[in-house]
């Protein structure tokens, strides 16, 4: 495991997150394979809107109302990633981004 971690730690961000993404594809299912192939082509056209990232949230939580019957979680993850979002903004100062 420290190999593969020392290895990564070589690597550019941009390769070592589009690793992350390709494995995390291909952990899918066939139907989620092709519902995140049609998101991430919709992502090139254009950045994501906040009607994107509610459509996010309610196909979260129907996915997990079909197993889980109870709470939403749309309006927590939506506040994750809002939080997520000033913390990048943050580290773009930090770090020296845009």
């Amino acid at each position: 495991m420290s190999i593969v971690l020392a290895n990564a730690s070589r690597l550019k961000p941009e390769i070592r997150l589009a690793q992350a993404v390709s494995e995390f594809e291909a952990d899918l299912l066939n139907e989620q394979k092709t519902t995140f192939r049609n998101f991430r082509s919709q992502s090139l056209d254009s950045p994501p809107a906040p009607s994107d990232v509610m459509r996010l949230t309610a196909e979260i939580d129907y996915q997990l109302s079909r197993k889980v019957s109870g709470r939403c979680f749309g309006p927590y993850f939506t506040y994750f990633l809002q939080v997520i979002q000033q913390f990048a903004v943050l580290g773009d100062v930090v770090v020296g981004g845009s």
